[in-house]
């Protein structure tokens, strides 16, 4: 894991009034090409994962309050050798399995085991006709998996995936690079394609996915009502009205030293100094950030406090205060709609949220140098697009490189009207709120001596990473807005980006 200063300080060249966030990014600008051709549309729908969830940080000892919270997965519906399976939405990850029984099926002689960073799927792999959308691929290899288990540095027990109420789905297609497929590595050739491949193979659309997932509505207590969240996914096709993302700047993903290719949909901040590697991920519903981020965010809030779950813990925060806190990547700023911020815990009062950007633990399989990982939280406030270049299997060509591209979609003024009317009963009270203390109570801060408020170390020179980060409370007509630098940096120590170490 990278190391981090636990030093914050005000950026003192921005008037207080007029600060943004910076998350800056080196872009590419290119542009897609070609009309799409055999384009797929399919719809998505969520429901809540109340066990099973795979790679959640909220899966650690002790976390009880936290259990199946606004724990949501994206599912969509696809045949498998005749036969339906609802079929979890993963942009994380690279395979395809099922747990439901599928009889016209060729069994090979092949097991395969599927680690993520919370839990395993294994089993034998397995050719069936896939049906997708109104696509049929023929043979498509799949793990068979009779369960989902957890995996032992997690310290959380067995998750039998079979029972619809550990997990809400019997199938799971993986929307990550192909390079990065474990049953295409155990087949050794193109036999173990994942889905999106053989996709690409067998159509003329351009090679890129994208992904919207909706906000439709919140309950009376301003929590996310999971049953009305829905998205939808294309593959080679814009969503109608949103095609301004292909003019969005190019954020290039990382690839792999050893192999030249992608493993995740994953891209750097800031280059010229921190080498800070970002992943986006919907599979993860709370994105998982570095303490310092987490402690940014939320550890100056008036009346937060840290709770310790293991070694790491969460932040909670009165729901009656408005955060606004964005994102800039490649000079554009993604706003982060201010419920998204935070989830009401009725279990414990009416006023205490759950910070939804979480602390990251450190025994992350897969994703041991990934920094940020952004997952259904953030990525409601943006259209996804992903590209894969042509790092496709059976591609005749290497001249296009893999990108990403977001399109904001939270409209800040619409934002703050949304958290008065829900948070606040409708009386617009943020022009009266406590400003941001100006460094967090130690009292607050931390719970045990295993997260001390202090920093990680008197010597910096084995530091790796740098990121400023930007949280504003927003008093709309009011105030203005009161916007805090959270600086975290420390000097990198010299190997290029594109760097990964052992995923798996």
């Amino acid at each position: 894991m990278p190391l981090y200063s636990a030093a914050f300080q005000f950026h003192s060249n921005t008037p207080p009034n007029m600060r943004v966030a910076l998350l800056p990014l080196l872009l590419l600008f290119t542009f897609l090409g070609a009309p799409p051709s055999n384009a797929i549309k399919v719809p998505l729908s969520a429901r809540p994962r109340e066990g099973g969830r795979v790679r959640r940080m909220d899966m650690l000892v002790g976390s009880t309050v936290l259990h199946g919270l606004g724990d949501i997965a994206y599912f969509c519906n696809i045949s498998l050798g005749g036969i339906q399976h609802s079929a979890m939405i993963d942009t994380g990850s690279s395979d395809f399995w099922v747990t439901k029984t599928v009889t016209d099926s060729k069994v090979l002689k092949v097991h395969a085991e599927i680690d993520y960073a919370m839990d395993s799927a294994s089993g034998p792999v397995q050719l069936a006709n896939l049906m997708f959308d109104d696509l049929t691929i023929l043979d498509q290899a799949y793990c068979m998996s009779a369960y989902l288990s957890s995996n032992t540095n997690a310290n959380i027990s067995l998750v039998q995936a079979k029972s619809s109420a550990n997990l809400p789905a019997d199938a799971l297609i993986g929307l990550g690079p192909g390079s990065n497929s474990i049953i295409r590595l155990k087949l050794g050739n193109s036999t173990g394609d994942p889905p999106l491949d053989r996709i690409f193979g067998q159509t003329l659309s351009p090679k890129f996915i994208s992904v919207l997932l909706d906000r439709k509505a919140y309950d009376d207590d301003g929590m996310s009502n999971s049953l009305e969240h829905t998205g939808q996914l294309t593959i080679g096709e814009f969503i109608s009205g949103l095609e301004a993302v292909n003019n969005q700047p190019k954020l290039p993903a990382l690839k792999d030293s050893g192999t030249g290719k992608p493993k995740h949909w994953q891209t750097t901040l800031d280059p010229d100094v921190s080498m800070l590697q970002i992943m986006f991920d919907m599979g993860f519903t709370f994105p998982q950030v570095p303490k310092e981020v987490a402690d940014g965010i939320y550890g100056k809030v008036p009346g937060s406090v840290f709770a310790a779950l293991g070694d790491n813990g969460i932040w909670t925060y009165p729901c009656d205060y408005e955060l606004n806190v964005s994102l800039k990547l490649g000079g554009i700023s993604y706003p982060v709609h201010s419920l998204d911020l935070g989830m009401p815990l009725p279990e414990l009062d009416s006023n205490t949220c759950l910070a939804t950007f979480q602390q990251r633990p450190g025994n992350f399989l897969d994703f041991a140098d990934v920094d940020m990982i952004l997952g259904a939280v953030f990525m409601h406030n943006t259209y996804t697009l992903v590209s894969f270049g042509d790092f496709v299997d059976g591609s005749s060509s290497n001249v296009s490189e893999p990108f990403i591209q977001l399109l904001s979609n939270t409209d800040v003024a619409g934002a703050h009207s949304d958290f008065v009317n829900l948070r606040l009963g409708g009386v617009d009270t943020t022009g009266t709120q406590a400003p941001l203390l100006p460094s967090i109570p130690r009292e607050s801060r931390r719970s045990n001596e295993n997260l001390s408020s202090e920093s990680d170390g008197g010597d910096n020179s084995e530091a790796k990473w740098s990121v400023s980060i930007v949280v504003s409370i927003v008093a709309l007509a009011v105030l203005g807005s009161i916007i805090l630098y959270l600086i975290v940096s420390q000097l990198r120590s010299g190997y290029p980006c594109w760097q990964f170490g052992q995923h798996l």
